[in-house]
């Protein structure tokens, strides 16, 4: 595998150190997830899919919306006046493009947590077809939550564990989700 990719062979120490600080200073010094660190091998890498590109021009309008780093308390906890304005301007930037990629976001089952994140600030919007269409967006969302538990996770102590489901072994959650 390494032959595929020699670039990344080239690559993969920094690479892994940049994504093990980033743990560290993201997740595990903010005590959201224990103390671990990520061990990567090139023969962990893919060709990226056409999914994967997919997912990521879904996720950076939703990420580049300035509401999406707010706490959603703040839309409902009274704030003084000057507060309210500034968070009424940062949801009124929320357009259907922008809520037609969140549901899109929780129909793959990928980024959840941001596209609830703007589907909920979108029901503070004045503009009623971006309030209608977030309301219908929300109550969508885990219709088709059979699926993922039908995923069962494996492991034969090897610390490398599988996906299946109905028979059918994956190798990876996401793949298993989408059968």
């Amino acid at each position: 595998m390494s032959k595929q990719f020699p670039k990344l062979k080239a690559k993969l120490n920094d690479i892994q150190t940049r994504l093990n600080e980033v743990l560290k200073t993201e997740f595990i010094d903010k005590e959201i997830i224990e103390n671990v660190e990520m061990s990567i091998t090139t023969s962990t890498f893919v060709v990226r899919s056409p999914k994967t590109n997919a997912v990521l021009a879904l996720v950076n309008p939703l990420k580049a919306l300035k509401v999406a780093d707010r706490n959603l308390s703040e839309l409902t906890i009274p704030l003084n006046i000057k507060k309210q304005e500034e968070i009424k301007k940062e949801v009124e930037e929320i357009k259907k493009k922008h809520v037609l990629t969140a549901k899109s976001l929780l129909k793959i089952h990928n980024n959840e947590e941001l596209a609830t994140h703007i589907l909920i600030a979108a029901m503070h919007s004045s503009d009623e077809e971006v309030l209608r269409l977030a309301i219908e967006a929300l109550g969508e969302f885990g219709q088709n939550e059979e699926t993922v538990s039908d995923c069962e996770y494996i492991d034969e102590g090897t610390n490398q564990g599988k996906w299946t489901k109905d028979g059918i072994v994956y190798e990876s959650e996401r793949a298993c989700i989408m059968g």
